[in-house]
């Protein structure tokens, strides 16, 4: 039993124990023999330990259910930690190389940890990506947090030309029911703006992820924009080149219209 529950257990005790002294003196003069006396201090001696010991079972139950309800939240907390174990250690280091099946792994990890804010360009083929069962889900997971976290979405859909804009456009529309702030842009509009070619030549890869305005998430493509593999960048230097980049990536595209 804790310190806590025994100076409760203690001071019920010295309580008890005083009214059976006043109650003694109180009564002293009424009875004339002692054993009068004894059989009244037995009849509230036997109160008082019984009081006791209804008391004792009670703050017992009582401490018991306080340590089964920390056991609960330290089960739960430990089976959230354990869940979060392994990015925090992929976190531990600035850079993370990734291989092409981690990448979408990563990327669904990382969307359940949207706590502020999310920004993401698009420019991998719709056959190596878009079309995969786990970009639904994806989607199903932003959409969660745009309606129930209040988290803002901005994407850049980055295509060839307009026939390829046209072949995703329900995809885009998917992407706009679900809560998503979209905008497209061309790949030779970013070529042929001087501050966006400046600002994609510093950059690894110009299809990312930025999440909670400290993690960036690189997607590198082939030749046919195929996942090739990607990199997980933690910690405000390396993410802001691609934030900004982002942000005026983000005032030249049109926003999408249905």
């Amino acid at each position: 039993m804790n310190k806590y529950l025994s100076w409760e257990m203690a001071l019920k005790l010295f309580s008890l124990a005083v009214g059976l002294a006043v109650t003694l003196t109180l009564l002293q003069p009424q009875f004339s023999d002692h054993g009068a006396q004894l059989k009244v201090a037995l009849g509230l001696l036997s109160t008082l330990i019984t009081t006791m010991f209804i008391e004792f079972i009670r703050l017992g139950k009582k401490f018991d259910d306080q340590q089964k309800r920390q056991e609960q939240i330290l089960n739960l907390l430990a089976d959230r930690f354990s869940h979060q174990a392994r990015l925090g250690e992929l976190l531990r280091a600035p850079q993370l190389e990734l291989s092409r099946q981690q990448v979408p792994e990563q990327w669904l990890e990382l969307l359940w940890r949207i706590e502020s804010d999310y920004c993401a360009t698009n420019y991998i083929s719709r056959a190596a990506h878009l079309d995969k069962g786990y970009a639904a889900l994806a989607l199903d997971i932003q959409a969660l947090k745009i309606k129930v976290k209040y988290v803002p979405i901005h994407k850049v859909f980055i295509v060839d030309d307009d026939s390829e804009l046209q072949n995703i456009r329900d995809l885009l529309l998917a992407q706009q029911q679900a809560g998503v702030q979209l905008r497209t842009i061309q790949r030779k509009q970013i070529d042929a703006n001087e501050e966006l070619q400046a600002q994609a030549a510093a950059l690894q890869s110009i299809d990312f992820a930025l999440i909670n305005a400290d993690i960036a998430l690189l997607w590198f493509l082939d030749s046919k924009r195929h996942i090739g593999g990607g990199k997980l960048l933690y910690g405000e230097e390396q993410f802001q080149p691609y934030k900004r980049f982002f942000d005026s990536l983000y005032r030249e595209a049109k926003p999408f219209k249905p």
